[in-house]
């Protein structure tokens, strides 16, 4: 994969700090509901409106990303009303961070720049890229992970450093693909294993890891189903019996998952 150049990494920065100037003043100046309604109807964005855990207690967050760009977003709320802007890096970005309060008033910036390994400077310049546009310094040391919201236990990886740069853009990957198995888009076939996928213990994503498991003994009763009618038992007729099964036990864990991670909860604040 080519390395970005510095024009591109110097787009992401202006598109990362546009992003937060804007919504940002959404939340402030209009409230949840209006930032809410602002991700949703954003077709650049694909978000996730998860309950999280802090040291204060439960608090709401949207999380977003523009497709194919390097940040994650997230604006958190907590339950006595606590509000602030975390964007975190990922892959090639990973070590860049940002905190800031709604007003956009106290931002600082870190890329970890001690712990680069030799030769790696795309974090080095987005970090400086988004500093320069909010007038501020770069520090070299990471920012603690108390200061980022951690998930729930059953969303934790086992490594939480990784949460938010691993399991928040996988999440926001799988609803995507769980509103285009809805809506007709992909097939279960196809796209199931892409809901499937993510490394967590809940309670819609183990049904539906379980029934496009079934995928792989697809080959045996394919043979089986065969042999029962004689050879008329065609691989499509197996491809359309799996759909109709995955179509009938998945569907209510896909509808849950898009009504548990993109329903109204963070406009109800």
């Amino acid at each position: 994969m080519p390395r970005p150049s510095e024009e591109e990494i110097d787009c992401i920065a202006a598109e990362v700090a546009d992003d937060l100037r804007k919504l940002a003043g959404i939340w402030t100046g209009e409230g949840a509901a209006a930032l809410d309604a602002a991700v949703r109807t954003d077709v650049g964005l694909t978000f996730a409106i998860v309950d999280a855990r802090a040291a204060t207690g439960v608090i709401r967050l949207i999380a977003l990303r523009r497709a194919r760009r390097a940040m994650l977003l997230t604006f958190a709320q907590a339950g006595d009303g606590t509000r602030g802007i975390v964007a975190s890096g990922l892959e090639p970005y990973h070590r860049v961070s940002l905190l800031a309060d709604t007003e956009l008033s106290n931002v600082s910036i870190s890329d970890s720049a001690d712990t680069f390994p030799p030769g790696d400077k795309d974090s080095a310049l987005l970090a400086a890229a988004l500093a320069w546009r909010f007038d501020i310094g770069v520090s070299h040391v990471a920012h603690s992970l108390a200061a980022l919201p951690s998930l729930p236990a059953e969303f934790q990886l086992g490594r939480p450093w990784e949460t938010f740069q691993t399991f928040m853009p996988a999440l926001m990957a799988a609803l995507d693909s769980a509103a285009d198995l809805l809506t007709g888009n992909t097939s279960y076939f196809e796209g199931l294993p892409a809901v499937s996928g993510l490394p967590i213990r809940d309670r819609d994503i183990t049904p539906v890891y379980g029934v496009d498991s079934m995928r792989d003994d697809l080959d045996k009763a394919f043979e089986f189903n065969r042999g029962q009618k004689r050879g008329t038992w065609t691989w499509s007729d197996e491809v359309a019996s799996f759909e109709a099964y995955a179509r009938s036990n998945a569907e209510p864990h896909l509808r849950s998952l898009l009504e548990r991670f993109r329903g109204d909860a963070f406009a109800r604040l």
